[in-house]
């Protein structure tokens, strides 16, 4: 007995309740339902790997990295995870003061997630964007 593409996904992705729909509604039912589970795997994949980015950083940028500010906890500035968070590494800055809408405080600090803002910001779809004071770049410890 073969079976066709729907049939192979229906069995391996829902089991009976894929067969129940086939059953009742025919093939159209079962493709809609391979469709609907597909979406759930992305949004559930999607949702796993931004979960660990922010273990990550709250775990490991307060272990590796440099500070910049004396704080009073151990949080870094970490350029590696920086890039592999959209610029959430920078976290010693982000401690030092949260209340900023960027968390690289340099220019050379990348930080896509800011820049999305940025332009969100021009378009008018996103205000009143907090800067980072220049009295907090004066209490750097290590500055540029």
């Amino acid at each position: 007995m073969e079976h066709t593409n729907v049939e192979s996904k229906a069995r391996s992705l829902a089991g009976w309740r894929l067969a129940c729909l086939r059953w009742f509604k025919g093939d159209e039912a079962v493709a809609s339902a391979v469709a609907a589970d597909e979406r759930q795997i992305g949004f559930s994949i999607s949702t796993i790997v931004l979960f660990h980015n922010t273990c990550t950083i709250n775990s490991l940028s307060h272990l590796f990295g440099r500070r910049r500010f004396a704080t009073q906890d151990h949080s870094r500035n970490n350029i590696w995870l920086a890039f592999i968070t959209m610029g959430e590494g920078w976290h010693n800055n982000h401690h030092y003061y949260p209340g900023a809408a960027r968390q690289g405080f340099y220019w050379w600090e990348f930080d896509p997630t800011y820049y999305l803002l940025k332009v969100l910001s021009w378009i008018g779809l996103v205000r009143d964007l907090r800067p980072v004071p220049e009295r907090v770049y004066d209490r750097a410890v290590s500055g540029p």
